[in-house]
């Protein structure tokens, strides 16, 4: 393929600055920060089910050990009031008996109930302790999330101003190439992950590194000083 020595130059710079945006974009897409991200908000959404429901558990446990407290706080002033009366005005036999067994019973119920509150209150302490344990877990895991996204969009931020910059330089370079070449460059280079070009060494092709056979090679030097890779089908430039 007819080609000019300026054509030629310009398109080692335009797969010089092609393999530059290839390989930042390749960093930028691969980045550990953008897995260790969605790792952490998926843990977060566990973490946050799971508060959700340890929630619930203290809440039904703090509402068990307030009941029990509610109940004793009634029977304490139900037992003060059969107390005074006891201590008042004289009564009959059969009315101090009647209010001394009430007054056993109040006693009784809140011996109970101090029995009652004891389970409640470890109840309480255990489900309090694993909320809190969620808690801790989802700020660390908020703040590392939060280091993450930091680092990433300091890094990516970099990343994306260098691609912007290599399109630039490749926007510039483009003009200096004939347009029919160019467009088997594009062509080229979608079809090769990106890298259309190739030189001839010897018999091999630098890219590829396969060797070519006598008779391809003596047509590729007709060519010259464009021709293609037999083997991988690249652009293949002859210094030769």
């Amino acid at each position: 393929m007819d080609c000019s020595r300026e054509t030629l130059d310009a398109l080692d710079d335009l797969q010089a600055v092609d393999f530059t945006i290839l390989n930042l974009q390749r960093t930028f897409d691969t980045l550990p920060q953008r897995q260790a991200i969605l790792k952490s908000r998926q843990t977060l959404e566990d973490l946050r089910a799971r508060k959700v429901n340890s929630a619930e558990l203290v809440a039904k446990a703090q509402a068990k050990v307030d009941g029990v407290y509610e109940e004793d706080g009634r029977l304490a002033e139900k037992q003060a009031g059969i107390e005074a009366l006891l201590k008042g005005t004289a009564t009959g036999y059969r009315d101090v008996e009647a209010r001394n067994k009430e007054l056993a019973a109040v006693a009784k119920r809140r011996e109970t109930l101090n029995h009652v509150l004891g389970i409640y209150d470890a109840e309480l302490t255990k489900v309090k302790a694993v909320d809190e344990k969620i808690d801790a877990a989802i700020a660390q895991v908020e703040a590392t999330e939060a280091h993450d996204v930091a680092t990433f969009r300091e890094q990516g931020t970099d990343l994306r101003q260098r691609i912007a910059q290599a399109k630039t330089e490749r926007e510039n370079l483009a003009p200096k190439v004939d347009a029919a070449i160019l467009a088997l460059y594009d062509k080229t280079a979608e079809r090769c992950g990106g890298v259309a070009l190739a030189h001839l060494k010897g018999k091999t092709c630098s890219v590829c590194r396969g060797t070519i056979d006598e008779a391809r090679l003596h047509q590729i030097r007709r060519e010259a000083p464009l021709s293609a890779c037999p083997l991988c089908r690249r652009m293949l430039v002859i210094d030769e």
